[in-house]
């Protein structure tokens, strides 16, 4: 049987997603995407946010896009965006980077995916649905 790709869970409306992506290792990068998917379109407009257990401020990314696909019971979503990177003293200045993310996903969102910004690439780390925070 040919696996059929659709895009959505139901293909009506909109639902909220809140992922973390990354290995719970001392000084590993985490990612935190919280977003909206558009069931009909399989479009998702998310913020992130990138945190490290080094005493180093978080990596604020205000806006990610992009889309996501369904197969069976699988999903297969991939995200980009930017942000703004200042360099470490004692360089000056500050530029937009790049951050891109791929996850390989269930209905209720938990699998595995990649994530890279900057000369960071984490690879196959596991991608857990959270409870959203009020």
């Amino acid at each position: 049987m040919a696996a059929t790709s659709t895009t959505g869970t139901t293909g009506i409306g909109a639902y909220l997603i809140n992922v973390l992506v990354g290995a719970a290792m001392p000084g590993a990068p985490m990612l935190h995407i919280t977003g909206v998917v558009n069931a009909p379109t399989g479009t998702i407009n998310a913020h992130a946010q990138i945190t490290q257990a080094t005493g180093s401020p978080p990596i604020e990314i205000p806006s990610m896009c992009g889309r996501v696909e369904t197969l069976g019971t699988q999903k297969v979503a991939f995200l980009r965006g930017q942000f703004l990177y200042s360099l470490p003293p004692p360089a000056i200045g500050s530029f937009m980077a790049e951050i891109e993310c791929l996850l390989h996903v269930d209905n209720a969102w938990n699998g595995f995916g990649s994530f890279m910004y900057l000369n960071h690439h984490i690879s196959n780390v596991p991608v857990k649905s959270q409870t959203p925070q009020n």
